[in-house]
């Protein structure tokens, strides 16, 4: 019988004792823990959650061959982005070790509702290596996320009341655990630092400056006069300002490390790709740019004609209740 055969007759046996994994003070062979590694995180941000399991041993059957779980979070601060199962201290996914015939590892995470993550991951490594090979505590589960809107208190957290919540050991039996942290509260800040108001002086040399940019650069749409620069020259009542936010162009969003000019307002175009919670759109003129959606997508909508309203929010584009046709 393969391990694949062995986890499915245990399915039911593993949700009715899942109830019982999850309750405080439970003897177990192993501790998950719920963490983040960003410090600081402001409107615009992304930031990763990790999953970690840790107190494993060398006895045979104790490693983790596979899990189910759901993590809830604030969908109106934060959108879900994306998961990878590498462990970063390894550089290794510790549930998919080389193995000759071993079957590929399985694993993926997406939205189910507007403001829940479901999470699975199944090793197709034989017993006999995963208790060679995988480490006694590692990261299984990493989760990104976007920061939408400030928060002293964005909570995330595991369901352990989840009558799903699995945790199999390598023999694809139930891995009994307990949990150290399963819940987190994060704060967000505000997307940019406040700009203090400068001198009269400094703020006709900033335009004298921007202006010179401008001609040099005029063929660059990348190095244009942003729209919040041209504001804050406009409010010192200076002409020359004034002239610089009457002409100033739409505001320059970066997401993902791309660049593209957008402004907000009624947008329109095909969907060309899908990443987590964004949203590539091609307009009727062939401009590309990267938008950020609230609401869960996937990638069904692909090359369907999508239409919103499209703010700056942070270093990012949200779409608002985007259409798609």
């Amino acid at each position: 019988m393969s391990r694949y055969e062995r986890l499915c007759a245990s399915i039911g046996a593993a949700l009715m004792s899942a109830a019982l994994m999850a309750m405080p003070g439970a003897a177990g062979a192993g501790t998950v823990s719920l963490s983040t590694g960003a410090g600081a995180i402001n409107v615009g941000d992304s930031f990763s959650l990790r999953l970690k399991i840790s107190g494993l041993s060398a006895a045979p059957g104790d490693s983790l061959s596979g899990f189910d779980l759901k993590l809830k979070f604030d969908n109106t601060v934060s959108a879900f982005l994306g998961a990878d199962f590498v462990d970063a201290a390894s550089g290794v996914n510790q549930l998919d070790h080389p193995e000759m015939a071993a079957f590929p590892f399985l694993g993926d995470a997406g939205l189910v509702g507007a403001d829940t993550v479901s999470a699975f991951g199944l090793s197709g490594n034989s017993p006999g290596l995963l208790d060679a090979q995988q480490l006694d505590a590692f990261v299984f589960l990493t989760l990104r996320f976007s920061a939408l809107a400030e928060s002293s208190s964005a909570l995330f957290s595991l369901e352990l009341s989840d009558p799903g919540l699995l945790f199999a050991d390598a023999d694809s039996g139930v891995l009994a655990v307990d949990f150290d942290i399963s819940r987190l509260s994060l704060s967000i800040g505000p997307g940019s630092n406040p700009v203090s108001e400068p001198p009269a002086l400094a703020l006709a040399l900033s335009a004298l400056l921007l202006m010179g940019r401008s001609v040099r650069r005029a063929r660059s749409p990348e190095r244009r006069v942003g729209a919040r620069t041209a504001a804050l020259l406009a409010g010192s009542g200076l002409l020359l300002a004034a002239g610089l936010a009457s002409a100033a162009p739409e505001p320059v969003a970066k997401q993902g490390g791309a660049t593209a000019t957008a402004g907000q307002g009624a947008v329109a175009g095909r969907v060309i790709e899908v990443q987590g919670q964004r949203i590539k759109l091609r307009s009727a003129s062939g401009s590309e740019v990267w938008y950020t959606v609230s609401a869960p997508i996937t990638s069904s909508i692909i090359n369907k004609q999508a239409r919103g309203q499209a703010r700056p929010l942070g270093d990012t584009l949200l779409l608002d209740t985007p259409v798609f046709d």
